[in-house]
C-alpha cells in the first residue's frame, strides 16, 4: 500500500475545522430562513427592526432567538424553533428572564 501524504490524512484540527465551518453554514441559513419568514418585524411585538449592520441604534436591531436552550435539547438549525425579536422583547424582561435553565 502506498504511503499518503501528509496533506490526505485529515487531521483532528481539520475535522473540527471542518465541522464547525458546516455548523455556522447551516445557522446562517436558519438566521437568513427567520428573517426572510418575519419580513423585519419583531414575531412578538410586531415593531419593526433592522439586520445589526443596518441598524442606526441597538434599539432597532433585531435579534434571532432560539425558543428552547440547547441544552434541553434545541435545534440552534431549525428555523421552526428560533424567532425574531426586538431588543425589548428579547433582552430586559424578555425571553431570556423567561427561559428556563438546565442545572447543572
Amino acid at each position: 500500500m502506498p504511503a499518503q501524504a501528509k496533506s490526505a490524512i485529515p487531521s483532528r484540527a481539520r475535522e473540527k475545522a471542518q465541522r464547525k465551518y458546516r455548523e455556522g453554514k447551516a445557522r446562517r441559513a436558519c438566521v437568513e430562513a427567520v428573517w426572510k419568514r418575519a419580513e423585519g418585524a419583531c414575531e412578538c411585538c410586531g415593531r419593526a427592526v433592522y439586520r445589526p449592520y443596518h441598524a442606526t441604534s441597538a434599539l432597532y436591531m433585531g435579534h434571532v432567538h432560539e425558543k428552547r436552550a440547547r441544552s434541553l435539547g434545541g435545534d440552534e438549525t431549525d428555523p421552526s424553533q428560533c424567532q425574531l425579536l426586538c431588543v425589548r422583547c428579547h433582552m430586559p424582561n424578555g425571553a431570556h428572564r423567561r427561559s428556563v435553565r438546565a442545572s447543572v
